[in-house]
């Protein structure tokens, strides 16, 4: 059996294997290596070998480790495309690098999650099919939605790589960089490193850093009580105006009704 599968409800902490999935069940803080996060339900961390985790609440954290021996070529072939997540578990750089994801609460990345936790439980023959099938399942969907819901600021990327360690810079100061400014700090023409960004991400660097101050805008509506003029300012917007205006075209609805309908639904809960 290539499969370690930690039961859910045990445990607060442990030591990653070549590739472990880390799946928040229950918001908490989590601890990886040095680096402490305030985690939300369904985040889901990929790991490489040899970090430690820790949780201070019981069961919090669903962790799947997997070793070397469960991926073979075939695996590799199929997910080739997965550029970030090949790499990722390819690279011989490091090895304590991890990715940080945030599905949220619908869509097919957290449905193939749900399946993948689902089938680790089981032990019958044909567990190990279909392990690879939901990994490969996986890996695509994340992959697909990284735009979307990949936390930068969060995954360590590869150090050595200037790629990662540019879109590890945009994600630690989405709020203030520019193009001219980025392209200055790394060495390029910003007309090459938009042409680059765009090749290499198939999004502008405009879209991007737009993206993640929406992203960021959006868990501070609903895990604070920042006024919306403040969530503007703190996210990189020049006016309260102009974030309403690209908030509500990203996704149809204003801010405020944002807040107020997803604190509806937590009440509902």
């Amino acid at each position: 059996m290539y499969m370690k599968y930690a039961e859910k409800n045990t445990g607060r902490s442990g030591i990653t294997d070549y590739f472990t999935i880390l799946y928040i069940e229950h918001e908490s803080p989590l601890l990886i290596g040095e680096q402490l996060y305030n985690t939300e339900k369904n985040d889901l961390i990929l790991c490489r070998e040899n970090i430690s985790w820790h949780s201070p609440r019981e069961g919090a954290v669903v962790s799947v480790c997997m070793s070397r021996e469960f991926f073979d070529e075939l695996f590799f072939t199929q997910i080739a495309d997965c550029k970030i997540i090949y790499d990722f578990m390819n690279s011989a750089v490091r090895k304590d690098e991890y990715l940080y994801f945030r599905p949220g609460h619908s869509g097919p990345a957290l449905y193939m999650l749900k399946a993948f936790l689902k089938e680790a439980e089981e032990n019958d023959i044909y567990h190990i099919k279909m392990m690879h099938l939901l990994t490969v399942g996986l890996c695509t969907c994340l992959d697909r939605s990284r735009n979307d819901i990949l936390i930068v600021p969060n995954s360590t990327m590869n150090s050595d790589d200037r790629f990662g360690r540019i879109m590890k810079y945009i994600g630690e100061h989405y709020s203030s960089c520019t193009l001219q400014e980025t392209a200055e700090k790394f060495g390029y023409h910003p007309d090459y490193l938009s042409f680059r960004f765009k090749m290499i991400t198939g999004m502008t660097f405009t879209e991007k850093l737009r993206s993640m101050r929406l992203h960021e805008a959006r868990h501070l509506l609903v895990s604070t009580n920042m006024t919306i003029e403040q969530i503007a300012v703190q996210t990189g917007f020049s006016s309260k105006s102009w974030f309403t205006k690209t908030f509500a075209e990203a996704f149809g609805t204003t801010p405020g009704r944002y807040r107020k309908s997803s604190s509806e639904q937590q009440i509902s809960i």
